[in-house]
């Protein structure tokens, strides 16, 4: 691997056109080095694990986004679970009206809380799976 120090120049005035200061320019320049440096080695690295044994290295968009997305992943803050926050809340509640339900099954609101309960109980835990399965958990 070559020297990548310098991949990428910078070339509009961060400090005139931003209110940069001088120190804040270095920083802000090196980190977007930095970064640079670090996508193209993951893509690279993506690329020759992806390449068949006698092709030349072919770095595509995907192996670019791939990285991309793996950097991200490591320095974003995580996202809060919206989805899966409220399914939690609604299986308690569920819990409650199947619980309050079941206690009074002798009556005819008894029997159609805990039916209404155990049936929405089972749809958000249904929720649950599919959502945490395919990642979709915001």
């Amino acid at each position: 691997m070559n020297d990548r120090k310098n991949i990428i120049d910078i070339r509009i005035n961060l400090e005139k056109d931003y209110g940069f200061t001088p120190s804040g320019s270095a920083h802000y320049k090196n980190s977007v080095n930095d970064f640079a440096n670090s996508l193209l080695q993951r893509a690279e690295t993506i690329g020759k694990c992806s390449m068949l044994s006698n092709s030349p290295l072919e770095i595509t968009h995907e192996h670019v986004t791939t990285a991309a997305h793996y950097i991200f992943g490591a320095i974003l803050p995580p996202e809060k679970p919206s989805v899966i926050l409220v399914t939690r809340i609604a299986e308690f509640l569920c819990a409650a009206l199947v619980g309050a339900g079941g206690s009074n099954l002798g009556t005819t609101w008894g029997k159609w809380a805990f039916g209404f309960g155990f049936f929405a109980a089972s749809i958000v835990y249904v929720v649950q799976i599919v959502k945490e399965k395919r990642g979709l958990n915001k």
